[in-house]
C-alpha cells in the first residue's frame, strides 16, 4: 500500500498549498507517488490518518506545519501506540517546522519510497493528560508567556509566516504576568513558584528556528523542563534574543531538568501551545511514552 499524504493547504499561511503540487512532481519523479488527502478544516488530518490506519495504511506523509504532524500523530495515536510498522515522514511546510530539525531526513524525491520508511527513527512522545482530554505531542507543550504567544500567533498572525512568532512577543510582552503553575516532578517534590514560562520539551526546537530545549532528545525516555522565573519585561526581550541559539538556559532566572513525569495541581482550565496548537484545558499530568511511533525528515528544497 503507498504512503497516504495528508496535505493542509493553509499551513504556512498558504505556502504549504502553493508548494505541494511540487512536491508531488519531485515524489513522482523518485519512482513512488503517495495517495493524496487534503484537508479542509481544523482536526481533519486527525480524522483523516486515523480512518486510513484503521483500513491498514501505516505510511505517512505530513505535509504541512507542526500544528498538522500534531493532528496526524493524535489520530494515529493511541490506536498505532507502539506499533513500529507505522511511520510518518515529515514535510516541512508550515510556520514552524520544530520537530523536523531533529529527525533524520532524505531527499523529497526519495520520501514515498520503502527504503526511506526504513530510515524511520523511533520517537518518544508526551502523552498529556487533561481533565477534559487526553492528547499526545511530538515536539513540546507550554504554558505561560509562551502560550499567551501562541494564541496570538494562531488567531492572528499565522499569514504572517515565520514572522509571526517575533511580532507575537513583541505583542504579547506589553501585558506580562507570572504565573502560578504547581508541578510535582518525578521525584514527588510538589513545586509553588511564579513562573514566566513552563516549557515541556520532547525536542530541541520550537516556532521558527527557536533552540528553546538544547539537551533535549527525542529518544531518550525524558522530558526537558525548560522553567523560566519571574523576569520584567525588557530582561525579558533582551532573553528572547538568547532563544535561538540556545543561550537563554544559561539566564540566572531560566532552569533546565529532566523528568519522565510531571503532575499539576490546577483548579481549571488555562492556556497551552502543544506542538504549534493553542488550547486551553486542565492539565492533570503528563507522560513520556517512549519510542512510541517512528518518524523521518524529509528536506524541502521548493
Amino acid at each position: 500500500m503507498s504512503p497516504l499524504a495528508i496535505i493542509n493547504p493553509t499551513s504556512g499561511g498558504g505556502g504549504c498549498g502553493r508548494k505541494a503540487p511540487r512536491v508531488l512532481d519531485a515524489l513522482a519523479r523518485g519512482g513512488r507517488s503517495p495517495d493524496v488527502a487534503a484537508t479542509d478544516k481544523p482536526g481533519a488530518a486527525a480524522q483523516i490518518a486515523a480512518r486510513a490506519y484503521a483500513d491498514g495504511r501505516r505510511a505517512f506523509l505530513s505535509m504541512g506545519g507542526d500544528g498538522t504532524l500534531f493532528e496526524i500523530v493524535n489520530g494515529l495515536i493511541p490506536a498505532a501506540l507502539g506499533d513500529l510498522r507505522t511511520a510518518i515522514a515529515v514535510a516541512p511546510l508550515g510556520t514552524g517546522n520544530s520537530l523536523v530539525r531533529d529527525l533524520p531526513s532524505v531527499a523529497v524525491s526519495d520520501a514515498a519510497t520503502d527504503e526511506a520508511f526504513a530510515l524511520a527513527r523511533p520517537t518518544d512522545l508526551l502523552r498529556v493528560t487533561c481533565r477534559e482530554k487526553t492528547f499526545y505531542c511530538a515536539n513540546m507543550i507550554s504554558f505561560g508567556f509562551a502560550a499567551a504567544v501562541g494564541r496570538v500567533v494562531t488567531d492572528y498572525l499565522k499569514p504572517l509566516g515565520p514572522a509571526a512568532y517575533l511580532v507575537g512577543v513583541l505583542w504579547r510582552v506589553a501585558w506580562l504576568s507570572p504565573h502560578m503553575l504547581p508541578c510535582r516532578w518525578a521525584d514527588g517534590a510538589m513545586r509553588r513558584e511564579r513562573l514566566t514560562l513552563l516549557s515541556v520539551a520532547n525536542s530541541r526546537y520550537t516556532g521558527v528556528g527557536m533552540l528553546m530545549a538544547p539537551a533535549a532528545r527525542i529518544d531518550d525516555g525524558l522530558m526537558d523542563l525548560i522553567v523560566g522565573g519571574v523576569v520584567g519585561r525588557l530582561e525579558l526581550l533582551r532573553l528572547f534574543r538568547g532563544v535561538f541559539d540556545g543561550s537563554h538556559v544559561l539566564h540566572r532566572a531560566v532552569r533546565q531538568e529532566t523528568t519522565a513525569a510531571l503532575e499539576f495541581d490546577i483548579a481549571g482550565p488555562i492556556g497551552m501551545i502543544a506542538d504549534g496548537e493553542y488550547l486551553e484545558a486542565t492539565p492533570l499530568r503528563i507522560d513520556v511514552v517512549p519510542r512510541a511511533i517512528r518518524m523521518l525528515g524529509v528536506q524541502i528544497a521548493v
